[in-house]
């Protein structure tokens, strides 16, 4: 969905009054709390333009996890039919990057190429790990199986989310 992010999808409603449970996609859940426009609808939807539009009313957190109340439902019933719709933002309205931040939508996709400019696959995804991110690399058919890398200096030596390349050292044990 061009010019739209998103920042979690709704699991579940909390309370009777229209407000639902978020599972964050995003990696600093305190973005939450800035959000003034959300809108609503299923991840792999293209048509931005059939998005629901809805301000936010309140940001409360249970256990780590935001708890949204917005336009979009007034009632347990309402926020029920919301269930599984993914909460995106537009791209102006996001929370600024810090320097060698990135959002992973503008990362997928890339070439990996290892320093010496040799292609060597696609990023397929980004997995979350306790210590740092691990990019899912598909290698181009001859490179043998997916592989995957810490997102860390001693591996990912550029990042360009422009030209869509990421310059990469390929683990050892691969």
């Amino acid at each position: 969905m061009s010019g739209m992010l998103m920042t979690g999808v709704i699991t579940s409603t909390h309370g009777l009054k229209g407000a639902f449970k978020v599972y964050p996609t995003t990696d600093d859940v305190r973005r939450f709390k800035k959000l003034k426009k959300v809108y609503l609808l299923p991840e792999e939807e293209e048509d931005s333009t059939r998005a629901i539009e809805a301000e936010v009313l309140t940001c409360d957190f249970f256990k780590g996890r935001p708890i949204l109340r917005t336009t979009a439902a007034s009632t347990v019933e309402e926020a029920e039919k919301l269930k599984g719709l993914g909460i995106f933002v537009k791209r102006e309205d996001a929370v600024p990057l810090s320097e060698n931040e990135y959002f992973i939508t503008d990362l997928l996709g890339s070439r990996i190429l290892l320093e010496n400019g040799e292609a060597y696959g696609v990023l397929k995804d980004i997995l979350k790990s306790a210590a740092n991110d691990v990019y899912v690399v598909v290698p181009d058919e001859d490179k043998g199986k997916e592989i995957y890398i810490p997102a860390v200096r001693d591996y990912i030596k550029e990042v360009d989310p422009v030209k869509k390349i990421i310059r990469a050292v390929i683990p050892r044990e691969i």
